[in-house]
């Protein structure tokens, strides 16, 4: 018996989340690991649901932290 849930073949993006007060304290973040001399990676892993994050965040955090780290 099979009791795992299947994944449908489509992708599914999660709504906006990243909106100006989160893109500020997302800075103030990045600024603490800039000043701190930090070598770091942002990872962004699905959540359990497989629904993957929104391409604006996503570009949010780019913009944020460099696409070299996210």
């Amino acid at each position: 018996m099979n009791n795992f849930k299947e994944r449908p073949n489509t992708v599914t993006y999660a709504q906006h989340v990243i909106f100006d007060e989160q893109e500020r304290l997302l800075n103030d973040i990045a600024a603490i690991l800039l000043t701190s001399n930090v070598n770091y990676k942002v990872i962004i892993s699905p959540g359990y649901d497989q629904i993957k994050r929104s391409k604006e965040d996503y570009k949010v955090l780019c913009a944020v932290f460099g696409a070299d780290k996210v």
